[in-house]
């Protein structure tokens, strides 16, 4: 598989590693190949095309710099199989995703817009979260106005998965 891998290069992850997989666990596997030494392994759970089915499945790879040689070995195995523990697996790897592609928008939040969220995210009504933060109705929706603009997020449903996902409730 190395011969096969090595001469395509980055065309092979292109088009064999899922594009969010690719943009936020490459970086990392670069980051840890530089400043390993050759007794270190480094892991992640990434989406890579399973090559039976042609689909995207959540793979759990483990690399090994080997810098006498110039090599990053990687050994990546689908989860699937253990269905009991594989949508527990696959939700969190999602989850984790999510969480990267979308921190940049968690960090541009304010507390106070992060305190609005929670509530939403609890179900709580505008005028209850006014109560609740002593502020006024129209700051609430000021608040709710500007996450859904930070974020990029136009519904309740998926704000309420946006705080999930960073731990707000």
């Amino acid at each position: 598989m190395i011969k096969v891998i090595s001469p395509i290069g980055f065309e092979y992850f292109e088009k064999n590693i899922q594009p969010d997989s690719l943009k936020y666990v490459a970086p990392r596997f670069l980051e840890f190949y530089e400043k390993a030494d050759d007794d270190q392994l480094h892991a992640e759970f990434q989406k890579i095309r399973n090559p039976r089915t042609g689909e995207f499945d959540t793979f759990f790879t483990v690399c090994k710099p080997f810098k006498e040689h110039n090599l990053l070995l990687t050994s990546s195995n689908p989860i699937s199989g253990i269905d009991s523990v594989t949508r527990r697996i696959e939700r969190i790897a999602g989850e984790e995703m999510y969480v990267r592609k979308h921190f940049d928008e968690f960090q541009s939040l304010t507390k106070r817009e992060k305190q609005v969220l929670s509530r939403i995210a609890q179900g709580f009504s505008n005028k209850d979260i006014s109560e609740q933060l002593y502020i006024t109705l129209e700051t609430v929706k000021s608040h709710r106005k500007n996450i859904k603009k930070k974020t990029g997020i136009p519904t309740t449903a998926g704000l309420v998965q946006f705080a999930i996902a960073f731990e707000l409730i």
